[in-house]
């Protein structure tokens, strides 16, 4: 044979010895792991070495169901994993291999084949320790496969078949069956009790194994449950107890500490299996309307109206004989509610009672069948079931047309605003007219030639009364009606946008044009004084007829002065912090409002503030009025920031220049203020401390 020839042939040895020894599964390279993985195999995981067999998992001891795509993503990673041949070393040995942080306790084991794998200083590789052989990968490669083997088995604690409910289970030796789609008591002498078992099991669904510790020796055992679980075999379960803690123990698996929120939900779906409730069905949805009667007689009813709000619902009206007026937003829910968690007491079967005057509500919900109940006095009927209850809830107490009205004067998106007018009967020309421009910002359209108003200060005005929730709402009297107003408050609305996209768009035609809105302001009868503290203003719609009674706070909001000549232009009551950082330093303090209290910080030590003081000042800091401009020369000077419960803050640096003369620098440039106003604003923080009586 020629020279050449052996060349040849031992060039087609080298490539097959290549193929033999690297066999290159694709264009992506060299396989890392074998082709094909299949049960059974062993597997290195967060609880330990897990041997999957049979669509079970044995691991630290437990046999678990595995978690079927778990299984299948890990095979899928590790069979799909290639390098390139110059990116795999051979002659490793264990020794060698503890380079790449492969120590032995990540690995897999399939049949006589075994990878394991680690990761040290940036680098990663699977060894083949049959063949001596390291796979050098990238990091992420081998978290990637870390963490697709940690579980491979379901992680739920318990074996039960979501799409079959159990027909039965046992709490503290009390069984309940699943009959018709019900849970009930044994021989049907209680109020069925269906929504409660199925928030229950829906609860113990949830809780997944992630811990072996178990439970504390300590704990004690509060509940026991028994429910139905594969194969015929029953699922016993114990609720323990440490303190606050709460631990679901499987028979066999360690005890699980459930999370606080999980803990008081289990321990409170317990608790309530207890009670009788009156309604309790199995499922039910939002309410879609609810009409109450009385001795055959419509009192109310709630429905949906106008287009669907951000929540994805459409708002509630409440209609009557009398009228139709928006509800509170949660108006149909409450009263829903209030009829699911009605916990009654002498429980019995009965039919349909003939109760004189008795008041019958009938709630719609968008899914599950309507709730149908009746009330008299304490007697209560719904469902075959009749009861007492100890107390009616207030939604159900007060079962009348006004109690269901909003609290929300204008319960309307800020952006629909777009032109606010406030007049003073007793004063005209303090009248005003601000219109929002196209990119959102207002300016003062009447008086003409009159003082400019502050943009951001009529955008505080148009956001209190949006956000304005009243302390109550009622249909106002002719006396009320006919009471001379201190000042009156009007709204344009621009109609909502529309998506041109057919019979989907379900808007009301007052929806479609601008609408106008109009209050009457003034303070309630009893008084006799404008805004003292704790008092209490009425807001009556002048276009309807509704009165709305607002504190005297929201009241000063609505007619705070937004002249832009204000050195702070915003309203007390929307002022959440005050900081004063004295000349060099010295007098600095901070005021902050908690609630309807304040606190006063001071070198990093907080302590509660007199709160007549703060809102002195905070009085005193509204009457700074700009009386021109002013050059202010370089020197120590005293800053005040005040800042509002959304976050903005107003910045001035302050500075005495010479007695009666006292000047400011804004974000307009430096203003001459009025001595005697600033004589007003006390600096030293001992008058704002709690019981200082200054």
């Amino acid at each position: 044979m020629p020279t050449w020839g052996y060349a040849i042939i031992a060039a087609l040895i080298a490539v097959l010895a290549a193929y033999t020894l690297w066999p290159d599964t694709g264009a992506g390279g060299v396989a890392v792991f074998p082709p094909k993985i299949s049960e059974p195999f062993t597997v290195s995981g967060d609880l330990g070495e897990q041997r999957i067999e049979g669509g079970r998992v044995r691991v630290a001891g437990l046999d678990r169901p595995s978690e079927t795509q778990a299984v299948a993503g890990f095979a899928t990673l590790a069979t799909t994993l290639k390098v390139a041949p110059d990116r795999i070393e051979d002659g490793i040995d264990a020794q060698a291999a503890r380079a790449w942080g492969i120590d032995g306790s990540r690995k897999l084991t399939l049949g006589e084949a075994e990878r394991q794998w680690g990761e040290a200083d940036g680098t990663a590789a699977v060894w083949d320790p049959a063949k001596r052989r390291v796979y050098l990968l990238k990091p992420e490669d081998v978290r990637r496969l870390s963490h697709a083997a940690a579980r491979l088995d379901a992680r739920a604690l318990l074996e039960m078949k979501p799409e079959e409910p159990p027909g039965w289970l046992q709490l503290d030796g009390v069984r309940l069956n699943r009959i018709a789609g019900a849970w009930r008591f044994p021989g049907d002498t209680r109020p069925r009790a269906s929504g409660r078992c199925e928030r229950l099991l829906a609860g113990l669904r949830s809780v997944q194994l992630t811990s072996l510790v178990g439970a504390p020796a300590e704990a004690v055992a509060a509940h026991e449950l028994l429910l139905p679980g594969l194969s015929g075999l029953e699922e016993r379960l114990r609720v323990l107890r440490l303190g606050e803690r709460v631990f679901l123990e499987r028979a066999g698996t360690p005890a699980q500490e459930l999370p606080a929120a999980d803990a008081v939900a289990l321990t409170t779906a317990l608790a309530t299996l207890r009670e009788d409730r009156l309604i309790d069905p199995p499922g039910i949805g939002a309410p879609d309307s609810v009409v109450v009667r009385q001795g055959g007689n419509e009192l109310f009813q709630l429905a949906r109206r106008g287009s669907h709000g951000s929540d994805g619902q459409k708002p509630w009206e409440v209609r009557w004989s009398g009228g139709a007026e928006p509800a509170a937003k949660d108006a149909g829910e409450r009263i829903q509610t209030a009829l699911l968690s009605l916990v009654i007491s002498d429980a019995a079967a009965s039919p349909e009672p003939l109760w004189p005057g008795a008041i019958t509500i009938e709630v719609a919900p968008e899914y599950g069948q309507p709730l149908r109940a009746m009330i008299s006095g304490t007697r209560v009927w719904a469902d075959g079931w009749e009861g007492r209850v100890a107390q009616l809830p207030e939604a159900l107490a007060n079962l009348r047309p006004d109690a269901c009205f909003d609290l929300h004067p204008l319960p309307v998106e800020l952006e629909r605003v777009v032109k606010l007018q406030r007049r003073w009967p007793g004063e005209p020309a303090r009248d005003e007219v601000h219109a929002r421009a196209a990119g959102g910002s207002w300016a003062r359209t009447h008086p003409v030639g009159a003082v400019p108003a502050d943009a951001l200060a009529v955008g505080r005005l148009a956001r209190s009364l949006v956000r304005l929730n009243a302390k109550s709402v009622r249909l106002a009297t002719p006396a009320e009606k006919a009471l001379p107003a201190s000042a009156e408050l009007a709204v344009r609305i621009a109609p909502v946008k529309v998506n041109m996209t057919g019979a989907e768009d379900e808007v009301e035609l007052e929806d479609t044009v601008p609408q106008e809105r109009a209050w009457r302001l003034l303070p309630e009868p009893a008084s006799d004084r404008l805004l003292p503290l704790g008092q209490t203003w009425l807001m009556v719609d002048a276009i309807g007829g509704l009165v709305f009674t607002i504190d005297a706070s929201d009241a000063e909001a609505l007619l705070a002065d937004v002249a832009s000549t204000h050195l702070f232009p915003i309203a007390p009551s929307l002022v959440a912090a005050v900081e004063i950082a004295g000349a060099s330093g010295t007098m600095s303090f901070r005021l902050a409002r908690s609630g309807a209290a304040w606190t006063i910080r001071r070198d990093g030590v907080e302590a509660p503030a007199d709160a007549i003081a703060t809102r002195r000042l905070l009085r005193a800091l509204a009457a700074l009025d700009a009386r021109g401009p002013a050059a202010i020369p370089a020197g120590e000077s005293t800053t005040i920031v005040l800042e509002t419960g959304d976050g903005e803050r107003i910045s001035t640096r302050v500075r005495v220049l010479a007695p009666g003369n006292v000047a400011a620098m804004t974000e307009r440039g430096g203003v001459q203020l009025d001595a005697d106003a600033w004589a007003q604003v006390t600096l030293d923080p001992a008058a704002y401390a709690a019981g200082s009586g200054k």
